[in-house]
This record gives structure tokens, C-alpha cells and sequence, in this order.
């Protein structure tokens, strides 16, 4: 996430602080049971209902008292935690922020999930070819993904200067 935040123009500190806090964007499933984050088959719509709460709870989680001693990381990283699914179009979770509403955090931490999510072997799916992946941002970029994002992730993913997954 840092080097995207760089590639888009953000300061080194700047970037360093995103990359950091891009790593709590999911601390609100610890809410959700396995039943659901597990589940082989396609969620029922109470069960999206359900995850669709990971965002907020992480937010939540992120901003409750003695969590705020964390200062502005942890301010970020509850702003990357409510907004990481939030589409170009307005058309997901939580908030319905459009376009360049969604933080710049938001934004970034969408595009990486999403290839993350789409290349990893998960008991529901099996994991993508990167090629395919990249081929879906492309697809959904302007409804689901901030274009310019989209743009600048498949440069880098392509040039090789986006760190190896582990």
C-alpha cells in the first residue's frame, strides 16, 4: 500500500503512516463469526448483513478510549477500516461515499484488497491467476474502483515494484 500511496503522490511519511494503518482494515472481522468468515458456500443476505458490520466494528474498535492514544495512525487506520469497501459509485457498504469522497486510504486499501482477496485460495473460491485479477480491477474500474488506482496499482503490480505476498 505504501508504494501505491507514493506512485499517487503522497509525501514518504505520508505513505509509510497508510501502509501501516492499511494493516488493521480488517481487525472488525474479529466480530463476525466463523460460521460466516469460513462458510464455503455463498453468504445469505442476513450473513452479508452481518459482515457487511466488519467495517464499522473495526472503526469502532479503532476510536473506542485507550485506542485513541494511538494518535493519528490508529485515526487512519479506523478510516481505512470503515472505508475499504466503499466503491467508486457509491454502490457498497458502509457509507455510500462516491469518487474522491472516499478517502485516498479508502481507495487504495479497495484496489489491494480486492486483488488480495481475489488471487488467495479461500475455502469458498479458488485463488485467481494474477492476470485474471488484474483483468477484473480493470473491468470494474470507474463502478467499483477509483480508475486512476486501478491505473497505477497494474503499473506497478507489472513492473514488479510491488512488494512479494508472503
Amino acid at each position: 500500500m505504501r508504494e501505491l500511496a507514493l506512485a499517487l503522490g503522497s509525501a514518504p511519511a505520508e505513505a509509510a503512516q497508510l501502509g501501516l494503518a492499511a494493516r488493521l482494515h480488517d481487525v472488525g472481522k474479529i466480530g463476525i463469526p466463523d460460521s460466516i468468515l469460513l462458510k464455503r458456500g455463498p453468504l445469505l443476505p442476513e450473513e452479508w448483513a452481518h459482515m457487511a458490520e466488519h467495517t464499522r466494528l473495526g472503526a469502532r474498535l479503532l476510536t473506542q478510549p485507550g485506542a485513541v492514544d494511538g494518535g493519528p495512525l490508529l485515526q487512519l487506520a479506523a478510516q481505512i477500516a470503515l472505508t475499504h469497501h466503499g466503491c467508486w459509485d457509491g454502490s457498497r457498504y458502509p457509507a455510500g461515499l462516491t469518487g474522491e469522497a472516499i478517502p485516498l486510504g479508502g481507495r487504495i486499501a479497495r484496489v489491494v484488497d480486492t486483488f488480495d482477496a481475489l488471487v488467495t485460495a479461500r475455502p469458498y473460491q479458488e485463488g485467481w491467476p494474477a492476470a485474471e485479477a488484474l483483468a477484473y480491477l480493470s473491468e470494474h474500474t470507474g463502478k467499483l474502483f477509483d480508475p486512476v488506482v486501478v491505473r497505477i496499482f497494474a503499473d506497478l503490480y507489472s513492473a514488479g515494484r510491488l512488494p512479494q505476498r508472503t
